[in-house]
């Protein structure tokens, strides 16, 4: 007997929209499993930034759910019905392929807005199933046998007594203490053969050390962290300077207060007029036309632009603001 989901890709017609009660329905399969998946990811836990929703802080809120819920429905099943209406001929039921297209529609936000997260993950995958085929280490998949998964456990040593895993401050202290831990991080975030290389060491480090065992999120996300701080830093002290040159630039054309103060009021509204023009929602272009205000109002009374202090005084995440202002900086580019 086929499942309500299989039941639904057979009667759809991109003609007649659902009723609201099969969508629901639908919506609540589709959010279960796309929920455990991500958890399985250990995405659940990350800023939605990372998936490309910077609109929200965390998954658990209602609205952060339902908009990725909804893309994900149309890119699992909306976008592939045709397919999968084809397959609904031969099988009785293909639930299964709505779940692997869920599975590519994380793997395809995850690479598009984390690309660097994604990196170190695939990179670790690598290295891992490498030195398990060459007997260095025993992987221990709980849920898949055939592929490395975030929960999955590595043994480094033969443990006879109960797994005792190691939390995440004593394996970052562990990591950090080869001597190239630092080229390491900065190696992981683009897919490469060197950087496994570099990998495959650390585990080896892990190993002389005395640690027997892992996880493997633990590992990608001591990385990914390590990964962030250092990306975090360099970008915003960078688009700072950089920023804060280009509004001296354009805001300062000549040595006259009066006419820097009719030039500042001009690419204010210039980059207003920009913002409006963008296609995103309000809310969007609100915190953009405040964050301009902020930002300009700091430039003149030459006071400090951190993103950490402009975040601060919006009650906004870092990482929603320093989003922002990159596009702020694009736009102003354009001017």
């Amino acid at each position: 007997m086929s499942s309500p989901l299989t039941q639904h890709i057979e009667k759809l017609d991109t003609a007649t929209f659902p009723s609201i009660d099969i969508l629901e329905i639908i919506l609540d399969i589709i959010g279960k499993v796309l929920t455990s998946k991500m958890q399985e990811r250990n995405l659940w836990d990350q800023p939605p930034i990372l998936l490309g929703y910077s609109d929200h802080q965390a998954w658990n809120k209602k609205d952060a759910f339902s908009d990725i819920k909804i893309d994900c429905y149309e890119y699992a099943v909306l976008r592939r019905y045709q397919s999968l209406k084809a397959q609904t001929l031969i099988k009785e039921n293909i639930d299964g392929l709505v779940f692997l297209n869920i599975d590519h529609f994380l793997l395809e936000r995850q690479k598009a807005h984390d690309p660097e997260g994604y990196a170190i993950f695939k990179n670790v995958e690598a290295v891992l199933q490498n030195l398990s085929e060459s007997g260095s280490i025993t992987i221990d998949n709980p849920q898949d046998k055939k592929k490395i998964r975030n929960e999955t456990v590595c043994r480094l040593a033969v443990q006879n007594d109960k797994i005792c895993f190691p939390d995440s401050i004593a394996l970052k202290q562990i990591m950090a203490s080869y001597p190239e831990y630092e080229t390491i991080v900065n190696d992981s975030i683009k897919i490469s053969k060197k950087a496994q290389q570099r990998l495959s060491s650390l585990i080896v480090h892990l190993k002389k050390e005395g640690t027997a065992v892992f996880r493997v999120r633990d590992l990608v996300e001591v990385l990914k962290k390590a990964s962030r701080i250092v990306s975090s830093e360099v970008s915003s002290s960078d688009f700072e300077k950089d920023f804060h040159k280009e509004l001296s630039e354009m805001m300062v054309s000549s040595d006259r207060e009066t006419e820097a103060g009719i030039d500042a009021v001009g690419m204010h509204e210039k980059l207003k007029k920009e913002i409006d023009k963008l296609k995103k929602h309000n809310k969007v272009k609100c915190r953009l036309h405040l964050l301009l205000t902020v930002m300009l109002n700091r430039f003149a009374n030459d006071e400090d632009d951190s993103t950490t202090d402009i975040a601060r005084e919006m009650g906004e995440s870092k990482s929603t603001i320093s989003e922002d202002r990159k596009l702020l900086k694009y736009l102003a580019e354009k001017l």
